[in-house]
């Protein structure tokens, strides 16, 4: 059977199109730059065309490696893997599709004498120039040319082009098609007002790129169409265009989708508290903070914001409510199916838009404004011009000064004291006016003009068939499509692990995180040969004090939980030569804190040396000694310092911190269960990696000398030392022995040793009583000292079934413990603090 990865979007999609052809049915496609999740305006504007009769698909954009179908009640979208970075031939490859567009004007002059362009003000790039900025960016390309692909295997009817990045793609398609004689025609639906963005952010390459695209192809599209009255003029008059753009608002159903989850379940409110709610894309214009800041002028309120929680603005605003006491009233919650929204926030009290005013934002009600309008809910709404001036004429809510906390509070006290006034003003009329269904015979008149051929009411084309059955594709469906509700104890917590990232174990913390929670986490650290490389690669070194300065700045605003891993600076020596001064900072930042110790970072030399005879720190140099128990003196102070959570990574340390929480070491089951099961075997292979550090730690001197004798005597066949072996080729390399003999002079077992029983390996090691005591779990690896390490190996030699059953033992274990889940619940603790 194919991979997701061996997928090919071309055959997948000719197979969509060759589905639509024998159903006799016209394929309307619809193109966004974005993941198509949560776009309501997108997903309806399908389900429109779809209820109209016509085969529909959406294709949208993801980052990932291969392509991913997604059932978005009930349409079909395909999430197209695109290059950030174009190569040479598909720049080429754009130049002709450039050269087809200006082939097809050329034709269209030939046949109609058009109205003359109006110019917008200001650099103008065009595709005549250069093609490859003939889209705006080079990411931009890369998505236009993945769409371009997908739109020549599709061969659609029409087009519908949502928001402005995707534009020169459809343009291309239709020009190519119309010069063959194919009837194609393509809509541009402009959901922002370009223009005004490019006016209000003259500094921003993002506007400056996409004013680029709309200015270069608006013309070309056949009809054009927009969300307000007010931007269509603003595009009429901007790019004297021959015709007023239609107009179709953002509006959500007028019908409720009762399966929707109630919104103060998911946040664990009752029924009978005051509860705000915001709904929508966070960003420092859209007023949060205004909202956060009035929080302790309304003691009774809680606060609901509804958004993509992986958002950077989300830390921003936790950190703002934990300053100003109010973080236990400031809830956070995700997004749900665009049929479920109303819904979703019809059990708050009042619905906030407290946007700033000026500029494109006072050019169109939001969709939230009817969201909340459908939901029930009275409105307290920053003054844009379109939003006060709704409000009004219909006394739906309040309206007060953007960006004035005590405005908002007045506003808020008025509404709160009588809300139900406020939904008596709410009326069936209003709510018929500001609903999709009043939009929709507006968009099927237009994919009628589109579309040469009539849509089909029967024998429609069973495009998710195609999708469903096809071999090694990603299919979403339901839930996993559309809804964003997770853990609500995690929704807004974001959590930095590093800088240490000692065996990858950073990575494999967050990985676990995320897999477990849902929690929005990433690990950062340089990036070093044989660990696992983590999701953010820093400085190696900290000389540079200006790079370490600014990363210092990006963890205050990335996190609202950091662990500091293995007590590394986080900004080299900029602040000291240890972590507190840091911490101090991190703490009047409203970063909750919690410290992980690995081993020597906090070991007591002389206490472990007390508890084993064997010690290792009694066969380091006496400076290493001295150097390494003064600075894990120093940070065991800093730890009982600490206001926030400490953890180890190792049992054994709970001796040397006995405040602190053992966070198991994690190791990625997938590739050691490929390994696989022991075979009884005469002569046992045995397998000893020597510790790399400086001094040795696990007991090499003592262990190598005891296996080269008993292979010279055919007890065993000792596997040499490899060397160096990179992280993702250690399981080949343990595959190779029967037993592993870890470390015998520190008491514990580290990742090596996990993995080795992770792969079904028997472990020969030294665990100290209360390291078996505490785990509270039998821990199958076999005690041996430098002292009796090759009695215990001569006698596991000699019964071989005790091999196979501690093999066994140790995969369980294993999974038990150091899969990620156990050390995920150990951090939840930390992260609910």
């Amino acid at each position: 059977m194919a991979t997701a990865r061996s997928v090919s979007s071309a055959e997948l999609l000719a197979e969509v199109s060759r589905t639509a052809g024998r159903a006799g049915t016209p394929l309307v496609v619809h193109l966004v730059a974005n993941g198509v999740r949560g776009d309501s305006r997108v997903i309806k504007s399908a389900q429109t065309s779809a209820e109209q009769g016509f085969a529909t698909i959406v294709l949208g954009i993801t980052t990932e490696d291969e392509p991913e179908a997604l059932d978005l009640d009930g349409v079909i979208g395909v999430l197209l893997p695109y290059a950030a970075e174009v190569s040479l031939p598909a720049i080429a490859e754009w130049g002709g599709r450039v050269g087809q567009i200006r082939a097809f004007r050329a034709l269209r002059r030939a046949r109609v004498v058009a109205s003359p362009r109006r110019r917008f003000p200001g650099p103008v790039i065009t595709e005549l120039a250069n093609p490859v900025w003939a889209v705006g960016r080079p990411d931009y390309l890369g998505a236009n040319v993945a769409f371009a692909a997908a739109l020549d295997a599709l061969r659609p009817a029409a087009i519908h082009v949502h928001d402005t990045v995707p534009l020169p793609a459809g343009i291309a398609h239709v020009s190519s098609r119309r010069l063959r004689g194919k009837s194609v025609r393509v809509m541009y639906d402009s959901h922002e007002c370009v223009p005004e963005l490019a006016r209000s952010f003259p500094d921003s390459p993002v506007f400056r790129a996409i004013l680029a695209i709309e200015q270069n192809y608006i013309r070309d599209a056949d009809r054009v169409i927009t969300v307000s009255r007010q931007i269509a003029n603003v595009l009429q008059d901007t790019y004297g265009l021959p015709a007023k753009p239609g107009i179709v608002v953002n509006a959500p159903s007028a019908t409720r989708d009762f399966s929707a989850p109630d919104l103060r379940d998911v946040i664990g409110l009752q029924a009978d508290v005051p509860l705000a709610v915001y709904s929508g894309w966070l960003a420092g214009e859209r007023g949060l903070g205004t909202v956060v800041r009035a929080m302790p002028s309304l003691p009774l309120l809680h606060l609901a914001v509804v958004c993509n929680t992986a958002n950077r603005t989300v830390v921003d605003l936790v950190r703002q409510a934990r300053l100003l006491g109010v973080a236990d009233r400031v809830h956070f919650a995700g997004y749900v199916a665009p049929s479920q929204v109303t819904q979703y926030l019809s059990s708050a009290t009042v619905g906030l838009i407290p946007r700033k005013s000026g500029g494109h934002l006072d050019l169109s009600l939001p969709t939230k404004y009817r969201e909340f309008l459908h939901a029930g809910l009275p409105l307290v709404t920053s003054n844009n011009k379109a939003m006060a001036r709704e409000i009004r004429a219909t006394a739906v809510g309040e309206v007060f000064r953007a960006g004035s906390v005590s405005g908002l509070v007045e506003s808020l006290e008025r509404v709160l004291a009588d809300p139900e006034r406020y939904r008596r003003a709410i009326t069936p009329e209003l709510l018929e006016a500001h609903s999709w269904e009043s939009q929709q015979p507006i968009l099927r008149e237009c994919y009628l003009k589109l579309s040469k051929e009539a849509p089909r009411s029967n024998g429609l084309a069973d495009i998710g068939g195609v999708f469903r059955r096809w071999p090694g594709l990603r299919f979403s469906e339901g839930a996993h499509a559309v809804t964003r509700i997770s853990d609500p104890r995690f929704t807004a917590t974001h959590v930095g692990i590093g800088r240490a990232n000692s065996a990858g174990q950073a990575y494999q913390w967050a990985a676990a995180l995320s897999r477990g929670f849902g929690v929005t986490a990433e690990s950062f650290a340089p990036e070093r040969e044989m660990c696992h490389r983590p999701h953010r690669v820093v400085a190696s070194g900290p000389q540079d004090l200006q790079r370490m300065a600014g990363e210092l700045g990006r963890i205050l605003g990335a996190y609202t939980h950091l662990l500091v891993d293995g007590f590394e600076c986080l900004a080299g020596g900029l602040l000291g030569d240890d972590i507190e001064p840091e911490l101090r900072v991190l703490e009047r930042h409203a970063v909750r804190v919690g410290l992980i110790a690995h081993g020597s970072d906090v070991r007591d030399p002389a206490a472990h040396m007390a508890r084993f005879d064997d010690s290792y720190f009694r066969h380091v140099p006496a400076e290493w000694l001295d150097l390494v128990g003064g600075r894990a003196a120093r940070n065991r102070e800093i730890a009982c310092a600490c206001n926030g959570a400490v953890f180890v990574s190792t049992p054994d340390l709970l001796v040397d911190l006995p405040q602190a929480t053992w966070l198991p070491v994690v190791v990625d089951l997938d590739p050691w269960a490929g390994i696989p099961d022991l075979e009884e075997r005469t002569v046992p292979r045995v397998l000893h990696r020597p510790s790399r550090s400086t001094p040795p730690i696990k007991g090499s001197d003592a262990i190598v000398p005891v296996l080269e004798e008993l292979h010279r005597r055919g007890i065993i066949e000792y596997l040499p030392d490899a060397g160096q072996v990179p992280a993702d080729q250690m399981p080949a390399l343990v595959q190779q022995a029967d037993i592993v003999v870890d470390q015998i002079r520190t008491g514990s077992y580290g990742v090596a040793a996990v993995e080795a029983m992770a792969g079904g390996r028997v472990v020969v090691g030294d665990l100290a009583a209360d390291v078996r005591a505490f785990v509270r779990d039998d821990i199958p690896i076999v005690d041996a000292n430098a002292s009796d390490l090759e009695t215990v190996l001569t006698r596991l030699a000699a019964n071989p079934a005790i091999l196979l059953k501690l093999g066994a033992a140790g995969r369980t274990f294993a999974a038990t413990w150091h899969s990620g889940e156990a050390s995920a619940r150990a951090l939840v603790p930390f992260l609910t603090s």
